[in-house]
């Protein structure tokens, strides 16, 4: 297991410093907002750093992320389908009904069955939240987000 992240952490590296090349020929800062290099450089930055330290666990700290088998059991490979499968029925209807009722629902679901929240409190929370988000986005930021059933 040590090998195989010290090739991943090496790979990573490279990666990130091609992100972070690439980057810096895209423009960094428009008039009033971050342009389109700004996300690209900060996350080739932030992988460039995690890769390190994944070389340093592996090659001088010799600190090992597991000891048995490297792949989840089958209540994790479970939850993980639940995740992707409520994410892509989400990504297939957002446009449709719109960002409020999508994420309420995402949100709601993935609270109430996948992280064991009570219907009551998953409800609330995950209508708080996806109203955050929106004033946001919406409101603050004035991104637009597709309406769906509201606003037609």
């Amino acid at each position: 297991m040590r090998r195989c992240n010290q090739v991943v952490g090496i790979l990573l590296l490279i990666f990130s410093i091609w992100v972070i090349i690439v980057s810096r020929d895209l423009i960094y800062v428009e008039e009033f907002s971050p342009g389109a290099g700004f996300f690209p450089f900060w996350l080739g930055l932030s992988l460039l750093i995690l890769s390190l330290i994944l070389l340093l666990n592996s090659t001088i700290m010799k600190f090992y992320l597991t000891e048995g088998n490297p792949f989840p059991e089958k209540h994790a490979l479970l939850r993980l389908a639940y995740i992707l499968g409520s994410l892509l029925v989400s990504l297939l209807i957002f446009e449709r009904i719109g960002f409020l009722l999508t994420m309420s629902v995402f949100v709601a679901f993935l609270l109430i069955f996948v992280e064991k929240y009570r219907w009551y409190s998953g409800i609330v929370i995950s209508v708080l939240m996806v109203f955050a988000v929106y004033g946001i986005f919406k409101i603050w930021l004035a991104v637009p987000l597709p309406p769906g059933l509201f606003h037609r």
